[in-house]
């Protein structure tokens, strides 16, 4: 008998997710889920009954526990820092006791979502979805749309799907003017920061980062021990946050005496041997360094230490204001069709920095837009054809389809056409290159799809259907 398989959507949280099975299922009994779960994942893992929630989720998902954990737990944020002997990557079976503790945990105690995530979800997928993004603390605006996040107000968020909470006027809106502080420099570089924590597969060497954070701290003028005369952190934190931002997130910071010890914050750059929580380590790296860049450079420079010996380190990149990475790369992005070794240099970014960006922005390579029957069938998916009948079509299974449409964010099929439009135009323009296969003729037969690929005005008039 073939498994139900409900896979868990970009950047969803894995107890969304589980909550998002239960809920297509048509299950309301959480023990009756969790029977439902440990007898599919029993199916292939005999071990199930003993191991951690989030690896029966990926199990079901078709993922490995690993991957799972990276995309879809909140780890990466509730994990920064860890002594040498529990660095092993989430979702390891070293790692185990940390999965079962916080694999299924948000950093927010309520549930969030962006209203026009689930605007764009519904006339997109027909249901909508929680996101990772918006259950970080102290990120109180959509980073996609920039518009204030609202909370749930049922008991148990994760029962129903984002637009039923709307629906049914479940939500509240921000208690604080989160519209007025998406533009504050502090708060994007927290959000950019906290984003890029979110995607990390393991923690950072403790040690190794308190030491570097104490030493950006002594090069501002700081002290990193609890008495002495010069200003600590939280003082710097309390002059550079918004006052409405650290009202809602570090009230007990802004009553502080000046120069006062506030263990909370000021301990993340000189303990070595006790982690402080991922939301103070966020906080510390927003204060201490002007860019996210820098920030994204010193992380690096930790893991470069802790690589194999001999690896070479990783170049510096040119800074990039937040907004780059809003739309700034996107036509370097289509014209070499999402090669980040062929764009890193354009871009003046270094081609691991690049791709771990695109990796949190949903963009893969397009590269075989042209060739690939997985991005055929993708396509005609975008365009509105079911996802079954799209992969008949093309003849590829659901899972290679459901795979892209897990990586990529909905500018993506976007892109893709523009790809397509490109090669077609450069296909029958006089006096240029084909830039298709020589071997294409003696493929299958073209399918309507193929059909658009060789016709610019199909290929626009598909572009506009699909928009």
């Amino acid at each position: 008998m073939r498994r139900i398989q409900i896979e868990p959507m970009p950047g969803e949280p894995a107890i969304a997710h589980a909550g998002r099975i239960a809920f297509f299922l048509g299950v309301s009994s959480t023990q009756k889920f969790d029977q439902w779960l440990k007898r599919e994942w029993n199916q292939s893992d005999k071990s199930a009954t003993s191991s951690p929630r989030l690896a029966q989720l990926a199990g079901v998902a078709g993922m490995s526990l690993v991957d799972y954990a990276r995309q879809h737990s909140m780890m990466g944020v509730l994990r920064v820092g860890a002594r040498p002997s529990e660095m092993a990557l989430h979702g390891a079976p070293e790692a185990t006791n940390f999965t079962k503790r916080l694999g299924m945990l948000t950093q927010k105690k309520e549930a969030f979502l962006c209203p026009r995530c689930v605007q764009e979800d519904l006339e997109h997928w027909k249901f909508s979805w929680f996101r990772r993004t918006h259950q970080l603390q102290g990120v109180d605006w959509c980073p996609s749309h920039r518009t204030p996040l609202v909370k749930v107000k049922g008991s148990n968020p994760w029962e129903l799907l984002p637009q039923h909470w709307m629906e049914k006027g479940e939500v509240e809106g921000p208690n604080l003017g989160a519209s007025d502080l998406e533009s504050n420099d502090f708060v994007l570089r927290f959000t950019e920061i906290a984003c890029a924590l979110l995607e990390r597969p393991r923690p950072l060497h403790l040690g190794r980062l308190a030491r570097l954070l104490g030493d950006r701290a002594r090069e501002l003028g700081l002290r990193t021990s609890q008495d002495g005369v010069k200003p600590n952190l939280s003082d710097l934190v309390l002059r550079s946050a918004p006052e409405g931002w650290l009202i809602c997130h570090w009230p007990e910071l802004v009553d502080k005496k000046p120069g006062s010890f506030y263990f909370g914050l000021d301990n993340t750059v000189s303990s070595r041997t006790v982690p402080s929580t991922g939301f103070a380590y966020a906080t510390a790296l927003t204060a201490l360094w002007p860019t996210p860049l820098q920030v994204h450079q010193m992380l690096t420079q930790i893991d470069v230490e802790d690589a194999p010996t001999g690896e070479k380190s990783v170049k510096r990149s040119i800074a990039k204001d937040p907004a780059f990475w809003h739309g700034g790369f996107w036509n370097e992005y289509i014209e070499q069709q999402g090669r980040v070794r062929a764009m890193a240099p354009k871009l003046g970014v270094h081609p691991t920095h690049l791709r771990e960006k695109f990796n949190q922005l949903g963009l893969p390579s397009l590269h075989d837009v042209g060739t690939a029957p997985r991005w055929r069938a993708y396509l005609r998916f975008e365009a509105g054809e079911s996802l079954p009948a799209a992969c008949a079509a093309e003849g590829v299974s659901e899972a290679e389809v459901l795979e892209l449409i897990r990586l990529s964010c909905a500018r993506v099929a976007n892109g893709a056409r523009q790809v397509l439009k490109s090669q077609a135009s450069a296909l029958i323009e006089p006096g240029r290159t084909s830039a298709m296969p020589a071997k294409r003729n003696a493929q299958k037969p073209l399918s309507s799809s193929e059909s658009h690929f060789c016709d610019v005005e199909a290929v626009e008039q598909l572009s506009e259907q699909a928009s």
